[in-house]
């Protein structure tokens, strides 16, 4: 089985949000991104963006290949596209993963330190419950 690795700063990190979208509690390790910081744009939506001496605490999910896919659904790319970057791991080691950077970015709002998302968590759970009942109509590759 092939394994994915994904550095979330957002709502992926979130347990019901993983249960509701990939059906299980994902394996997650804790990790920092360095010499960057978290803002939203206009539309709302979360991004990262390079800022010396800063780092944003997250996680990184071991997502299989169909995990992967729901995840690249769930970040509406092209809205976002996934690339590589190098991150910390707790124990001092460096792992190269993936991370969703946001395109076409219009505004640069700074963020709350540890906020993950524009909405509470109930309105991240009822989107990805109605996200995940237009899931069940498409045969994922």
């Amino acid at each position: 089985m092939n394994k994915f690795y994904l550095f979330s700063y957002g709502t992926l990190m979130d347990i019901e949000i993983q249960k509701i979208l990939f059906s299980r509690e994902i394996n997650m390790i804790d990790a920092t991104l360095e010499n960057h910081s978290v803002y939203a744009d206009s539309d709302g939506y979360y991004y990262v963006k390079e800022k010396a001496g800063q780092s944003i605490q997250g996680k990184v999910l071991e997502l299989t290949q169909e995990e992967i896919w729901i995840a690249d659904q769930w970040e509406e790319i092209p809205k976002y596209l996934r690339e590589n970057i190098k991150i910390r791991l707790n124990d001092g080691s460096y792992k190269e993963v993936f991370i969703y950077i946001k395109t076409n970015v219009k505004s640069e709002i700074q963020v709350k330190p540890n906020e993950v998302s524009n909405y509470s968590i109930d309105e991240v759970i009822q989107i990805a419950g109605d996200f995940k009942k237009q899931l069940n109509d498409i045969t994922i590759p």
